[in-house]
């Protein structure tokens, strides 16, 4: 409960917020962090998990909580334009990092493929 309230202060402060989310993470309470955000700091969250979203390192925090976001609340947020287009936004981001990771490695094992053939 005590890290639901520092949760709840930290939403206007996107590393604090997103310290406590890795920190819930990590003790197995993200859903249940999540679940006390209220209606009105869902764009906000959606919005910070955007920015978030293009650290390799925070992957799994990261989706989790987009996850959670576009599956408990996809109704809420479409109403909101805003929201709409931050999750929209942030969806493009992700894809295309990943797809640029997914093209290098394609490259490298082509590579790696020809060095096994002249064997």
């Amino acid at each position: 409960m005590k890290k639901i309230l520092k949760f709840f202060n930290s939403l206007f402060r996107p590393q604090v917020t997103l310290k406590l989310l890795c920190k819930s993470h990590e003790d197995g309470e993200l859903e249940e962090t999540l679940e006390a955000v209220r209606e009105r700091n869902l764009p906000r969250l959606l919005g910070y998990v955007r920015q978030w979203n293009t650290k390799t390192r925070l992957t799994e925090v990261v989706q989790s909580t987009q996850k959670f976001l576009l599956t408990r609340h996809v109704l809420r947020l479409l109403d909101d334009e805003d929201a709409r287009m931050e999750g929209m936004e942030g969806m493009r981001a992700f894809n295309e990092k990943h797809l640029a990771r997914i093209s290098a490695l394609s490259d490298r094992l082509s590579v790696v493929d020809a060095l096994l053939e002249t064997k």
